[in-house]
C-alpha cells in the first residue's frame, strides 16, 4: 500500500467508536437544552450570577489555551522517545493536561470548603440537610461559586468531548456522564441540594486526578518499556482509589443521604416526592452514575487481565481507548480508515495513493478482500511520487512465510527492516 503527503490532521477518532448518530444527537440536544434552560433559570437569580457563569467559562476556555500552549513543551522534555514517535501522543498528553488542571484545582477548592465547616458536611451527612440559617454566609457564597465554576466547566467539557477531542472507545458513555453530570449539578443547584452536590462533586474530581496522571504518563511512555514503570504504579493506584471512592463512598454518602429518612437507612429528612419531582430526577442520575462507574471499573480490570496475559501496556489501553495507533483488523477495517490513520502521519487524503498486488485500491474496499493480512502505521509510506506521479519504491513487501501478503519492511538507512518477523535485509550501494 503506498500513501504520500506531507500534512497533519488535527484529530484522529478511534474506530472502535460505533456509529450512532441519533444517540448522539439526542446527548447533543440534551446538553444544548440544559446549557439554555440554565442560562434562563441562573438569569431569573440576576444578572450578576450569569455574569459569574459566563465568566467562569471564558476562564476554563482561557485555562484550556493556555494548557495546550504550555504542556507540549513539558511533554517533549520528559517524553521517551518511542513516544515522541507518535505526533498524537503529545497532542493527547496535552489535551489531558487541561483535565488534570481543573479536576486538581476544583479538589483543592472544595476541601477548602469542607475545612470551613470543619468536615461536618463529609463525616456526618445528616448535616447536609440541615436549615441554611445554620450555615455560615460565606460557605454558602463559596458553594454557590463552586457551583457556577463547575457548570461551566462542565458545559465546556461537553462541548470539547464533541467537537474538539478525539473520540475514544467509551466516547458515547463518557458523552452520557457529561450530560448526567450537567442535569445532576443543575437540578442540585436549583433544588436546594447544593452541599450534596458538593459531596459529589468531591468524589469525582479527586478520583479523576488519579486517572489523569495514569493518561499522561502512559502518553509520555514512562512505563515499563522505559524502566519507570509510572504508568503502572499509578494504574495500580487507581485500581484501589476509583473503587473506594466511585463505587463506595459514592452510594454509601452520595446516594444513601438522598433517601429518605423513614426509610430507616437515608438521611433525608423530608417525605418522599411524587415520582416526576426535581428530587427523584437527582435519585435517577445518581444511579446512572453509579453504574457508569462500575462499567468503567470493568474496563479497567480488563485492561489488568492484558498485562498479566502479557500485553504491552499500549496494546491493553486499546481496551479503554479503542485501537487508534494500528490497523490491526483483519478484513474488517477498509481502505478509507487506513487513510484516515495516514492522515494524521502526514499523509493528506488527496495525496494518497493505495496500491496492492500491482492494483490500485478504491477506499470502500475491505482490506480482507484486498487480501492485506495487516497494515503497520510505521511502515506505510512504501512509495514515493513526484510532480511528474513517477512513483519510485522504497519499501517492499515482507517475504518471510510468517508475515504473508500486506506486511511491509521498513527502510531504515541501509536496510530493510520486518516489524512483525524482525527480518532484515541489507541494501548493497549500487540498488540504493
Amino acid at each position: 500500500m503506498a500513501l504520500f503527503g506531507n500534512r497533519k490532521k488535527k484529530k484522529h477518532d478511534s474506530r472502535s467508536v460505533p456509529n450512532l448518530p441519533n444517540v448522539d444527537f439526542v446527548l447533543s440536544f440534551l446538553t444544548l437544552g440544559m446549557f439554555v434552560g440554565d442560562m434562563l433559570l441562573l438569569a431569573r437569580m440576576g444578572s450578576n450570577v450569569l455574569v459569574e457563569l459566563i465568566t467562569m467559562m471564558l476562564c476554563t476556555a482561557v485555562c484550556i489555551t493556555c494548557c495546550k500552549l504550555g504542556f507540549p513543551h513539558i511533554g517533549r522534555a520528559l517524553s521517551t522517545s518511542d513516544a515522541l514517535k507518535k505526533p498524537r501522543n503529545l497532542r493527547k498528553f496535552s489535551d489531558q493536561s487541561w483535565q488534570l488542571m481543573v479536576h486538581a484545582g476544583m479538589t483543592w477548592y472544595e476541601i477548602g470548603i469542607f475545612r470551613e465547616n470543619g468536615w461536618e458536611w463529609w463525616t456526618d451527612t445528616r448535616t447536609l440537610w440541615r436549615p441554611l440559617q445554620h450555615e455560615s454566609e460565606s460557605s454558602l457564597a463559596d458553594l454557590r461559586r463552586l457551583y457556577l465554576a463547575q457548570l461551566g466547566v462542565w458545559f465546556i467539557t461537553a462541548f470539547s468531548h464533541k467537537f474538539v477531542e478525539a473520540k475514544h472507545n467509551d466516547y458515547f458513555v463518557m458523552y452520557g456522564h457529561h450530560v448526567a453530570t450537567i442535569g445532576l449539578v443543575s437540578l442540585s443547584l436549583f433544588n436546594g441540594w447544593d452541599r450534596l452536590g458538593l459531596v459529589i462533586m468531591f468524589l469525582h474530581d479527586s478520583s479523576d486526578i488519579v486517572v489523569d496522571i495514569l493518561k499522561m504518563t502512559n502518553y509520555l511512555g514512562l512505563d515499563s518499556e522505559s524502566g519507570l514503570f509510572l504508568a503502572e504504579a499509578c494504574f495500580a493506584i487507581n485500581l484501589v482509589t476509583w473503587p473506594i471512592l466511585r463505587m463506595w463512598y459514592f452510594p454509601m454518602k452520595a446516594m444513601r443521604s438522598s433517601l429518605p429518612l423513614s426509610w430507616g437507612w437515608g438521611d433525608y429528612p423530608y417525605e418522599l416526592e411524587s415520582l416526576m419531582s426535581f428530587a427523584n430526577a437527582c435519585r435517577g442520575l445518581l444511579v446512572v452514575l453509579l453504574v457508569m462507574h462500575c462499567w468503567w471499573y470493568f474496563l479497567f480490570l480488563r485492561i489488568l487481565a492484558r498485562l498479566i496475559k502479557g500485553n504491552a501496556g499500549h496494546d491493553a489501553g486499546r481496551e479503554y481507548e479503542g485501537s487508534s495507533d494500528s490497523m490491526a483488523e483483519e478484513g474488517a477495517a477498509n481502505v478509507a480508515s487506513i487513510q484516515q490513520i495516514a492522515a494524521e502521519y502526514g499523509v493528506p487524503g488527496c495525496e494518497q495513493r493505495l496500491i496492492f498486488g500491482g492494483q490500485s485500491l478504491e477506499a470502500s474496499e475491505l482490506l480482507g478482500a484486498c487480501r492485506v493480512t495487516k497494515v503497520e502505521l510505521a511502515v506505510l509510506k512504501f512509495y514515493k511520487v513526484d510532480s511528474n506521479d513517477k512513483m519510485a519504491r522504497l519499501r517492499c513487501e515482507c517475504p518471510h512465510e510468517v508475515c504473508g501478503p500486506g506486511v511491509f519492511m521498513a527502510m531504515h538507512f541501509n536496510r530493510c527492516c520486518c516489524g512483525t518477523c524482525h527480518l532484515t535485509y541489507l541494501i548493497k550501494e549500487h540498488e540504493k
